[in-house]
């Protein structure tokens, strides 16, 4: 391990006819790896098998055939497994993205260990409730509070990820939560844009994080992305 720079990128799958979404994710995982000196990443997701040329470019692959059991619901098991090996790899802190989202901003790790401050966990302020405030989507931060907080065997099915994690983690632990807006974390959602950005040959300008991605942040439904 030449650092603590691990990336699992999640909450993706891909059912028959969606050749599309094997696109977003190769932009994804090249995003993250053009971008990112030396980062360790795996890809965890479901249903119809990713390009090979995506898969070569990722440190490890967990991928399974379509569980609609996962959608909705936080993708627990993807999740975890990648989680596991993560941590088995000797990482203590991870940084955790939907494989058809990116962060535009070169060196993320280094500009989220800003944001975060004296905290030891970062995520968005705008996805949950008051009452249930961490979101379970994009979230960065030490492997203790992941995997406290990410721990199946203690979630109930009918719930969300949302729901589950805050309900989950240890309640001594939310103290070194830190929250900042989609704004402030630079999510941009490829999936809800893919149409506009593939008709105006946005790729590279995407990659080299030379666009206005103010327009493109998390935030706009896409049916597709987000049910089954």
């Amino acid at each position: 391990m030449k650092n603590n720079k691990c990336l699992l990128l999640s909450h993706v799958w891909i059912k028959e006819g969606q050749e599309y979404k094997k696109d977003i994710v190769d932009l994804c995982v090249r995003h993250f790896r053009e971008n990112n000196e030396d980062v360790y990443l795996i890809l965890s997701g479901h249903g119809d098998p990713i390009d090979p040329e995506t898969a070569v470019l990722c440190d490890k692959v967990f991928w399974t055939s379509l569980d609609p059991s996962e959608v909705g619901k936080g993708h627990p098991k993807s999740v975890l497994s990648g989680l596991e090996h993560a941590s088995e790899k000797g990482f203590t802190r991870v940084l955790k993205q939907r494989a058809d989202c990116i962060i535009a901003q070169k060196d993320c790790f280094g500009y989220y260990d800003g944001l975060m401050g004296d905290g030891r966990f970062l995520t968005d302020n705008e996805i949950g409730p008051k009452t249930h405030p961490i979101g379970d989507l994009l979230m960065y931060g030490d492997m203790d509070i992941f995997l406290n907080g990410w721990n199946p065997s203690l979630w109930h099915k009918e719930l969300d990820g949302v729901m589950n994690f805050n309900n989950t983690l240890s309640k001594d632990k939310f103290r070194d939560v830190r929250f900042k807006s989609i704004s402030e974390l630079k999510w941009v959602y490829l999936d809800a844009y893919w149409e506009e950005i593939i008709s105006h040959n946005m790729e590279q300008d995407i990659l080299d994080n030379n666009f206005h991605f103010e327009h493109f942040l998390w935030g706009k439904y896409s049916q597709r992305g987000q049910n089954i």
